[in-house]
């Protein structure tokens, strides 16, 4: 059997009559219908089993949307931050599935590590999921810090900053981004660690990282950061693979962007999968067979069709059974 998993930033999925961020980012009827046939568009175009969303302030709308195309099964953990009444500041991640989802909670801090920094600023979401012939998997889904500098870095009063002041708030800001980004990265990954060595489950993490996989901070989920072991079949079930890099390996320069930041396009959103899942353990349950990224709305937009859409690019895979 084959199973195919998606994660799609939905660009600010707030229904009217409320706001997301500022208070005037409120979507009329007709434009919150089209941003639902966006997104209607790009699933049924992929048709995954398995969709990871992030940027989701309208759980409960998202939940009827894509029951009815046929996704019977949705959660979130968290409940998205909600200032001034209709105001949401703060965004939650969801999973919509064919399958049943066995068990589904929140990604904790972990309770073996000395808590010396911040906590998710979005809580990553598990889901446990029996599928056919692959068997029982865990899901996770994340969307790490924005690369949006930390808000009053420097604790200054607005109204008596200079541009000097600015400028070194917005790099010290910068930084404190890169290290809650890296900090929720190594908390995940300590997380998945953890339960595997508890349950043996195979893993896909999906998400938007908000960073390039290659980038310092992401280190820990970056096979090729990690450094030689002299144990590497005790280390190998638990280290993650890119999926994009094992697809695009013999054309890397071939690898499409999924976000743009004017004209320069940028690798932001993966799906990652333990080694059980691509072919390198040496009884594998699963084979990559296929994987896209859908950019059309990105690279070449058509204003009535994608107005609404994401600023993110659809990232799908489909593993075949092996087993």
């Amino acid at each position: 059997m084959n199973f195919t998993f998606a994660t799609l930033n939905l660009l600010n999925y707030v229904a009217p009559p409320n706001a997301c961020y500022e208070f005037h980012n409120i979507y009329d009827s007709e434009q919150w219908q089209k941003k639902q046939q966006w997104i209607a568009k790009q699933i049924e175009q992929v048709r995954p089993d398995i969709i990871a969303f992030q940027e989701v302030f309208s759980s409960e709308e998202l939940k009827q949307q894509v029951l009815k195309l046929g996704y019977p099964h949705f959660a979130t953990v968290t409940d998205p931050t909600i200032e001034e009444e209709y105001l949401y500041t703060a965004p939650v991640v969801a999973i919509a599935s064919r399958y049943p989802l066995d068990e589904v909670c929140a990604v904790d801090y972990p309770s073996n590590l000395t808590q010396n920094q911040q906590d998710y600023r979005r809580q990553p979401l598990r889901a446990t999921i029996t599928l056919p012939e692959l068997g029982t998997i865990d899901v996770y889904i994340v969307h790490f810090k924005s690369q949006r500098p930390m808000d009053n870095a420097l604790n200054l009063e607005s109204n008596d900053t200079t541009s000097l002041d600015q400028w070194q708030q917005a790099c010290v800001g910068r930084w404190l981004s890169t290290i809650q980004r890296g900090w929720e990265c190594h908390l995940l990954y300590h997380s998945i660690i953890e339960r595997k060595k508890q349950t043996a489950h195979p893993v896909v993490l999906m998400g938007d990282f908000n960073q390039s996989l290659a980038n310092s901070e992401l280190a820990a989920l970056n096979i090729h950061a990690h450094p030689r072991t002299d144990e590497p079949t005790q280390i190998a079930p638990y280290q993650l693979i890119d999926a994009g890099a094992i697809w695009f390996h013999e054309e890397p320069w071939s690898r499409p962007a999924t976000h743009y930041h004017g004209a320069k396009g940028n690798v932001l959103d993966y799906i990652l999968l333990s080694w059980e899942l691509h072919g390198s353990s040496d009884f594998p349950r699963a084979e990559l067979i296929h994987y896209q990224v859908l950019d059309k709305h990105l690279v070449n937009p058509n204003f009535d069709d994608d107005a609404y859409a994401s600023d993110h690019a659809v990232v799908s895979l489909t593993l075949k059974a092996t087993l």
